[in-house]
């Protein structure tokens, strides 16, 4: 049934999309008393559905932290636990969507471990990385003569079951709406006096729109693994970063990656990624396993490794919100917040985030 223009009546702002960016920023709009409506088409493939939703401030062989890590990592557990207690109070449901035990990183080799201790004051200092980790636990799994440290303020969102709540949560609000929004429908909204801004959430896609495609996107296939391991045996709730990421899933079952891909963006998994995941797990663990699963889904990533924020150039009503890439999890409530206050309060969106400095790129292109 298509959208009928008197359920448009009262709507303030109007979301594309209902991945990951979409659900946090109509949460965070519905968390401020604003009036919102979902559009998304579930025809779609979405990455959230295959995401490992990792959150972590500690990040590549170097060992760097992640940027803006201090106000991201402060706001992220605030923002999911808002939204938990929300659902939970007005569904009268339990939610375990959000996991926050940590993540064991295991030195690579001797060289990083070595910068590592060179560097100790100033990653403790950080609040985000605590040395003190037993490893004797997690030696009876994996394969390391290095030891590793734990890192705090970190751990995993099941992205998959987030959304799906979060959509469950607005047809319950009467705000969302399965539709795919063509050009006759956005023109509807854009006239529609009460609506402030559309704001398009729609993840990979968004480089096939022609609104956005003007952007430096990057987008990097993914894909992972879900495994059980045929063994009682098991470290515990952490994630493991070892190479690869092993996340516990509960039931001896974990889920592993993942792959990068910039040149091919199916949603379909390959054999080569399986065979590569395969070949690291079998130099990582000590104990048999089995492979259960496999997926694959394309991360709206960005050349300049930032989000998207902010107006269209030529049309001050609609907005993007998007490029969250692998960092999704702990990008999105900071982020969904910024644009919010762009919108309602005037505030600076972040520079490196603000698709302003873009606007040479559409204007080139028409």
């Amino acid at each position: 049934m298509p959208l009928l223009k008197n359920q448009l009546e009262g709507i303030e702002y109007v979301i594309v999309g209902q991945g990951l960016a979409g659900s946090v920023m109509a949460m965070t709009l519905l968390q401020a008393g604003k009036k919102i409506l979902v559009l998304n088409d579930e025809n779609l493939p979405a990455a959230s559905n295959v995401a490992a939703g990792l959150y972590n401030p500690v990040y590549g062989k170097e060992l760097n932290l992640t940027w803006l890590a201090d106000e991201l990592f402060s706001y992220l557990h605030e923002f999911y636990s808002s939204v938990k207690n929300t659902i939970e109070n007005e569904c009268g449901q339990q939610l375990n969507f959000l996991h926050h035990d940590g993540i064991f990183r295991s030195f690579i080799n001797l060289k990083q471990q070595n910068k590592f201790l060179s560097e100790a004051d100033y990653f403790e200092k950080s609040g985000f990385v605590d040395s003190e980790t037993d490893f004797e636990r997690f030696k009876d799994l994996i394969v390391s003569d290095l030891d590793g440290f734990l890192v705090q303020k970190s751990g995993w969102l099941d992205t998959k079951l987030f959304t799906k709540i979060v959509r469950q949560y607005l047809i319950l609000k009467k705000a969302y709406f399965l539709e795919k929004v063509n050009q006759e429908l956005l023109e509807t909204l854009l006239e529609e006096n009460t609506i402030k801004k559309v704001i398009f959430c729609e993840g990979f896609h968004g480089r096939e729109n022609r609104l956005f495609n003007w952007l430096p996107w990057n987008p990097a296939k993914g894909e992972i693994l879900t495994i059980k391991i045929t063994t009682e045996k098991s470290w515990g709730s952490e994630v493991v970063n070892a190479g690869i990421f092993i996340v516990p899933l509960g039931q001896n079952l974990y889920r592993v990656g993942a792959t990068y891909a910039w040149h091919e963006f199916s949603s379909e998994p390959t054999e080569k990624a399986k065979t590569d995941l395969i070949s690291k797990l079998t130099k990582l663990l000590k104990v048999p396993f089995e492979v259960v699963n496999q997926e694959a889904g394309v991360r709206p990533a960005t050349k300049l490794r930032r989000p998207f924020l902010g107006l269209h150039p030529a049309y001050p009503k609609i907005a993007v919100f998007n490029g969250l890439g692998s960092k999704g999890v702990s990008l999105a409530p900071y982020f969904a917040k910024q644009l919010f206050d762009f919108f309602e309060n005037n505030q600076e969106i972040h520079p490196e985030a603000n698709i302003q400095q873009f606007y040479p790129l559409y204007f080139d292109s028409n």
